[in-house]
């Protein structure tokens, strides 16, 4: 229900996250840490008189949704920001094959945590959408004034952020420890100089 809405990849917003000092080397903990919080903090949209509530990219970071497939896409437009970072150290072509290597099993072992997420959050999505529509329908029915239907829409979007945050407690883990062994075969594969590149663009806004 109103999927279409929602497919767009989500923008890297990164300027509200605490980073590391500029004299403090990057470190794959550094990493693991900025992307847990970039998921953790993600805003939900929406939840106006013709809008749901809803989270770009279904709550999920580009960090954490990479994959082989993406990183051998030819158009730049709208891809996925890790692995413009990724791409932006021009590795050769022997790092490439290793780098899809990582990314394959990365994409493996991620698929059933994006699929938990997928799954709970679009359970929680048609849940208050209805009782989003239920509630303007009231208003528009005389059943609630419009102060009334404000507070309740107010309570409402609460209850949307606190299950997902429930979703983001129950997969953030799992997201890290994955994203750490990515991260841990990339260093094995990028020179120092193209270590630095990648995780600085990683951090940037």
């Amino acid at each position: 229900m109103l999927a279409f809405l929602f497919l767009g990849i989500h923008s890297c917003n990164k300027e509200n996250l605490e980073k590391p000092s500029e004299d403090t080397p990057l470190t794959i903990e550094n990493l693991v840490e900025f992307a847990n919080q970039r998921y953790l903090t993600l805003k939900p949209e929406g939840g106006s008189d013709n809008s749901p509530f809803f989270m770009r990219g279904d709550g999920l970071i580009d960090e954490y949704t990479a994959n082989e497939q993406g990183f051998l896409a030819v158009d730049k437009q709208g891809r996925n920001t890790f692995l413009l970072c990724l791409r932006s150290v021009e590795p050769a072509q022997e790092q490439v094959v290793q780098i899809r290597r990582g990314l394959r099993a990365y994409e493996i072992r991620n698929r059933q945590i994006i699929w938990n997420h997928r799954g709970a959050y679009w359970n929680l999505f048609e849940r208050m959408e209805l009782a989003r529509r239920e509630l303007y329908k009231q208003y528009q029915d005389g059943e609630i004034d419009m102060e009334q239907y404000h507070q309740k829409i107010n309570e409402l979007r609460q209850r949307f952020v606190e299950g997902i945050g429930r979703i983001r407690a129950s997969h953030a883990e799992a997201f890290s420890r994955s994203y750490k062994l990515l991260l841990q075969h990339l260093e094995n594969i990028l020179s120092d100089n193209q270590w630095e590149v990648f995780s600085n663009c990683l951090t940037s806004t």
